[in-house]
């Protein structure tokens, strides 16, 4: 039998990292080190209570199966008890109760001899074929040792694919053997296993460190763009067995797997050790539902078996990307050692979490362990160390200023909030003093119940760094403790009394909250952008307008909102934020505009290269937009800002128009006309885009830029014209596209980047989108259906247009259609661009 291959005594120690506290079982993963050879604990005498006692503990569950990892079962025992734990695991799905389970095998006798029967064998072989065999506990794999050879139970596994059966016997089975068994194991599956047999269930193989067969499997495996669950695992689970941990890491990171369970990442950290904890750290983020927090909290407490400063700053970045970023801080705040040994470096690196280690540090200061600090930090962090420690403690106010006294006497007293530690967060500076703590808890009261006047007294009276400071580490706290209600002001605070920094990553976090779905958020995110209504802030909504970053917010709204107030249309209130942008980041530019010869110092200019990438996509979305919306510009804000630097090279390759004449921008700076005669503008001249159907010398243009060599950013002098067809003189529909399908996964995206929003148009129509064109007082309308015999594709069977003052809450009539032939020119036009555009991409003809 099995049971005699293991070896009872002498042991020998695997070549295991000693910052990682991984069961030695664990280390049998990688095959390619020294394999731990483990002393099995010597059996006690079989006791029939205690074993009893043991199993009134399994629980049966509404599935009608059995969970027995609660019973204990020793992974050492005698043949009596193997013979109990047998015929219990295997006998319980006859039984509906635990109390009948117990009650049968308080009055059985356990005999040796009958096991050794062919009969019983024979009931082994009939009990894996069950649905109850995938419910056994991996104590079950130890327990058959004593009654089957090795080649039986080998074949037993490899045939049934009962998982937990696997694992019982790589954790009590595996670590305990002798080296002559080992050998002879791995002898038996060369001689007797075919390759198709072995590619069939190959987890054996892998645990037994098969090597040229797992490389000849993995080598032709190719990458997904996702997996199934089961997929995932059988993969990560084979590639395991490779034979060193480059090819581990290879293949893990070439087919994009990504770790599942706490039993994965303990065999990555047995290959990789402390080399590659990223995988760790993104596997974890990545489980965000609700059904997988467990399992992410179960991967993390093997990820904190690294006692290693190292892993600090993977668990400070679970902190702030998982859904167990609590007990990840609880983590840090009780290994302070590790923990500031390892952020501190981040504090003297690029590293996307340096802000954030900087920010965590300063509060571990403030809790009183600035020694601590002091006591890691070398020569090289004297640069730092102002940003970690505050400055010297300022005095507190005694008593409460006139300026706030008046608020807080009006406020209404509410409990406090059980999420916040008032006492860590910074205090506000007020000319050479600082707020209380009690000034503090009634300033988190007024942001509640009268946010508006409290964030205006503080705005005048207070520090703007210091209030900066304070609302972003009560963002920071929220954010950790996640708490049940309402949690909008607290975001909104952000916009009330941050700066530009702050803004700047809140605009981050509004896309991290579209890209998880959490439109809640985004949306609170874009109303305290509103509410801030700075430069900076509306430069942030118009990145999320152009394009619209998600169907489910507004920030076109929000700068239509912005614009109204400040009595400025559109076009003016985003040139200020653009202009802003420019001269905050590119004021050394040469004025000239003419190119440098060399790239500007680093020290000269702040935008950088993805910076700039950004500001120029941006604006050549705007171009375009004012080209079909017809935003017009004075004289003086189009030197102003057309004319600057950053904005003429790309404004060069246009055709602007004022009243009836067409011009360009020479490179020296002067207009010209199609003939290259210069031209004069009126002061009281209005610039505009053209679109192409108000070019008369259109073919001139287009041949002028060309001799030039200018491409424009987006096609205007050769931007294809639609009109009404001779069909549709009579008609209020467009039908032209009817016979296109259009790919479901593709079209709400890509209407939405073309500023489509969804709209009802009533029954018998899948889904409606709509488009405003307000200069002409148009709204185009689509509807869109699922194509009959056509799985995956809708088709656009209608346009219509309908005035500009439907306001989308009801079903448009038919006499609430604009003939085709009254709709503008340049509205139809551009609509039946964008949709044969869309149609053409993913064209597929219906039969």
């Amino acid at each position: 039998m099995l049971y005699d291959s293991f070896d009872a005594c002498g042991t020998h120690q695997c070549d295991r990292h000693p910052l990682i506290d991984l069961d030695p079982a664990d280390w049998c993963w990688a095959t390619w080190r020294k394999r731990p050879q483990l002393i099995r604990p010597e059996p006690q005498s079989f006791d029939r209570e205690v074993a009893i006692a043991k199993l009134k503990k399994v629980k049966r569950l509404k599935s009608r199966h059995w969970q027995w990892e609660a019973c204990e079962i020793p992974v050492s025992m005698s043949i009596e008890e193997a013979i109990f734990w047998y015929k219990a695991i295997t006998k319980a799905h006859h039984f509906d109760r635990v109390r009948d389970l117990v009650k049968r095998f308080e009055t059985e006798r356990f005999e040796t001899e009958p096991l050794a029967a062919p009969v019983e064998i024979a009931e082994i072989q009939e009990w894996f074929t069950l649905v109850e065999s995938n419910y056994a506990p991996a104590q079950m794999t130890f327990i058959l040792s004593y009654f089957l050879s090795i080649e039986q139970l080998l074949d037993k596994l490899t045939e049934h694919r009962q998982y937990q059966l696997f694992v019982g016997f790589r954790q009590h089975i595996l670590p305990y053997l002798n080296e002559t068994k080992f050998e002879a194991i791995k002898t038996y599956i060369r001689a007797n296993w075919e390759p198709q047999r072995f590619y069939f269930r190959p987890h054996l193989s892998a645990l037994l460190g098969i090597h040229d067969w797992l490389e000849a499997l993995v080598a032709k495996w190719k990458p997904e763009r996702s997996y199934a669950a089961f997929d995932r695992n059988f993969r990560l689970e084979v590639i395991f067995g490779l034979e060193s941990a480059d090819l581990v890491m290879h293949h893990v990171r070439r087919l994009r797997l990504r770790l599942g369970t706490a039993e994965q990442v303990r065999a990555w950290l047995a290959h990789t050790e402390l080399t590659a904890l990223e995988l760790v750290t993104e596997s974890i983020a990545a489980l965000n539902s609700n059904k997988e927090v467990s399992n992410a909290a179960e991967m993390f407490d093997v990820l904190t078996l690294i006692r290693s400063p190292i892993v600090a700053p993977q668990i400070l970045a679970l902190v702030q990307r998982s859904r167990i970023r609590d007990r990840a801080q609880q983590w840090l705040e009780e290994n302070l050692e590790l923990s500031i040994a390892g952020l501190l470096p981040l504090t003297i690196q690029k590293h996307p979490l340096r802000e954030t280690a900087i920010a965590w540090l300063r509060m571990m200061q403030r809790q009183g362990f600035g020694d601590l600090i002091r006591e890691k930090m070398s020569d090289e962090y004297q640069q730092i160390e102002l940003q970690i420690f505050d400055a010297p403690q300022r005095e507190e106010l005694g008593k409460t200023p006139k300026w706030f006294k008046a608020i807080v006497d009006a406020a209404p007293k509410l409990e406090p909030l059980d999420w916040v530690k008032v006492s860590d967060l910074p205090a506000i500076v007020v000319g050479d003093t600082r707020l209380s703590t009690t000034h503090h808890q009634a300033i988190l009261n007024l942001l509640q119940a009268d946010p508006d006047n409290c964030s205006s007294i503080l705005r005048q009276h207070t520090n703007a760094d210091s209030l900066s400071q304070f609302v972003w580490q009560l963002y920071e706290q929220w954010s950790l403790k996640k708490p049940k209600g309402r949690a909008d002001w607290v975001i909104l605070a952000l916009g009330r009394l941050g700066d530009d920094e702050i803004l700047l990553k809140l605009a981050d976090l509004i896309r991290a909250w579209c890209k998880a779905s959490k439109h809640q958020l985004a949306t609170s995110g874009i109303a305290a952008l509103t509410l801030h209504a700075s430069e900076t802030a509306i430069y942030q909504l118009m990145q999320f307008a152009y394009p619209p970053i998600s169907r489910l917010i507004r920030p076109e709204q929000a700068l239509d909102e912005i614009a109204k107030a400040r009595n400025l249309s559109r076009r003016q209130l985003e040139d200020c934020a653009m202009r802003e942008v420019l001269e905050r980041h590119c004021t050394t530019i040469a004025n000239s505009g003419s190119p440098r010869k060399r790239r500007p110092k680093t020290h000269q200019t702040q935008l950088s290269k993805t910076q700039l990438k950004q500001f120029l996509t941006l604006q050549s979305l705007r171009f375009e937009q004012q080209m079909i919306h017809r935003a017009a510009y004075t004289v003086a804000e189009f030197q102003s800002f057309v004319f600057h630097p950053i904005v003429r090279p790309m404004a060069q390759s246009l055709i602007w128009q004022a009243k009836s004449m067409c011009f360009r921008i020479a490179e020296d700076g002067t207009l010209a006309d199609s003939s290259d005669m210069p031209v004069e503008l009126s002061s009281e001249a209005e610039i505009y885009l053209p679109h192409p159907l108000e070019m008369p010398d259109r073919s001139t243009w287009a041949e002028l830029l060309s001799d030039y060599e200018l491409i424009p950013p987006f096609a205007q002098v050769n931007r294809p014209i639609y009109s009404v067809s001779t069909q549709e003189q009579d008609a209020t529909i467009v039908t032209r596209f009817a016979d296109r399908g259009v790919f479901t996964v593709n079209l709400t995206q890509s209407l939405m980047k073309l500023g489509w929003t969804e709209t009802y148009i009533g029954r018998g129509h899948w889904r409606g989108y709509c488009k405003r064109f307000r200069a002409d007082h148009t709204a185009a309308i689509l509807s869109v259906s699922e194509m009959p015999r056509e799985h995956g594709y809708q088709r656009i069977d209608r346009i219509f247009f309908v005035a500009n003052d439907w306001d989308g809450r009801r079903v448009p009539t038919e006499r609430d259609r604009i003939p085709l032939t009254t709709v503008a020119p340049l509205v139809f036009s551009e609509v039946l661009r964008e949709i044969d555009h869309l149609t053409h991409r993913s064209k597929k003809r219906h039969a």
